[in-house]
């Protein structure tokens, strides 16, 4: 008897976009796609440009304004997501009826009730080909879910950060306000993700250490230790490495003052005053590469180019890329110490001053 291994009941998935229940909403139009995409662009862009009706700038949005903009793109993507998932569970299906039928052919042939004939190889080789498109085809989809997921998070979190931003500009933070800089709005937090397959993570991805004589290299940030600063809580500064080929460092302080001259924003550091930076973001279940909660480190205070001692609340996790920290000397007017947002590009184990 030779099983009839045609995959009639394990249709492909839908294409993208295209609903496969009578209950899924219709696509957005490409109108309201291009609209969302704008309405998205300037709400997660600071002073993003906006154009009116009749095609002249208008003035830039406030935080508020930028956050009642954002809204309908999130919206609209949160239906595309919904899309993708009736999508994938009509994959799911399918893919279910093609394994039921894999799984029927090999309890026939092991019964006996099945003949090894070509052409039953050929089926079984087809049907395997299939399981595995289809498989492939599911784990895209949730790939892009996920990444649709993330973005529409990114919106708010940005609303979050700013209106964070905004009461930083606005508060008195004490001693930290001479190292406030406008320069670090311009520094790049973000880190892309290491996604090797190795149980073993390589250096600078997330907290896994470089080698004691690992030298970092020209034009790279680092945090340095500058022992002549008078104040020892700003010692820690951000600075980029002008000169690594000595036995030394020359690095030169990320704070811009024109009224200062080059010779008093670099420093000649020896490398125990040096620590390397991250230069990848872990992927959230290696736990290995991240700090654990409740540990102390020293990290950079927003709007700031000060590492300050902090505790970690909460380490990234699937829906958030950067460490939560309860920073030192931190307390609000009623007491609390907040939650701060810090990339995990500059967040660093606490350490002795160098001696």
């Amino acid at each position: 008897m030779l099983l009839s291994l045609s995959t009639r009941n394990g249709a492909a998935p839908a294409s993208r976009g295209q609903s496969t229940s009578p209950s899924a909403p219709p696509p957005p139009s490409a109108s309201a796609s291009a609209s969302s995409s704008s309405s998205s662009s300037a709400g997660s862009t600071p002073g993003a440009a906006l154009t009116s009706s009749n095609g002249k700038p208008a003035t830039p949005a406030s935080t508020e304004t930028r956050s009642r903009i954002a809204l309908p793109a999130t919206a609209v993507e949160l239906g595309n997501i919904r899309l993708l998932l009736v999508k994938t569970e009509s994959a799911q299906q399918a893919f279910a009826t093609s394994t039921a039928q894999t799984a029927q052919a090999h309890s026939a042939l092991r019964a006996g009730q099945q003949e090894q004939t070509p052409e039953f190889w050929n089926q079984l080789q087809q049907l395997y080909a299939t399981n595995v498109a289809k498989s492939a085809a599911q784990l895209q989809t949730l790939r892009d879910v996920q990444s649709r997921l993330r973005a529409v998070i990114d919106v708010k979190r940005n609303r979050i950060r700013e209106t964070q931003l905004a009461a930083l500009h606005s508060a008195d933070v004490g001693k930290r306000t001479k190292r406030r800089s406008s320069v670090i709005n311009s520094i790049v937090g973000y880190l892309p993700t290491w996604r090797g397959s190795s149980s073993v993570l390589p250096p600078r991805v997330g907290c896994v250490a470089p080698d004691i004589a690992y030298r970092v290299p020209n034009g790279e940030q680092v945090a340095a230790y500058n022992a002549a600063v008078e104040e020892p809580d700003d010692r820690w500064i951000l600075a980029t490495v002008v000169n690594s080929d000595s036995q030394q460092y020359e690095v030169e302080d990320i704070v811009e003052d024109v009224n200062v001259d080059t010779s008093q924003t670099r420093h000649w550091l020896p490398a125990k005053c040096i620590v390397a930076l991250p230069t990848w973001q872990p992927e959230p279940h290696r736990h290995e590469a991240f700090i654990s909660k409740g540990t102390h480190v020293m990290a950079l205070y927003p709007q700031t180019t000060c590492f300050y001692p902090a505790v970690v609340f909460s380490p990234p996790t699937e829906t958030r890329r950067d460490y939560l920290l309860n920073f030192s000397d931190d307390e609000d007017v009623d007491g609390t110490t907040p939650e701060r947002e810090v990339s995990v590009k500059f967040v660093l184990s606490a350490r002795p001053p160098p001696v």
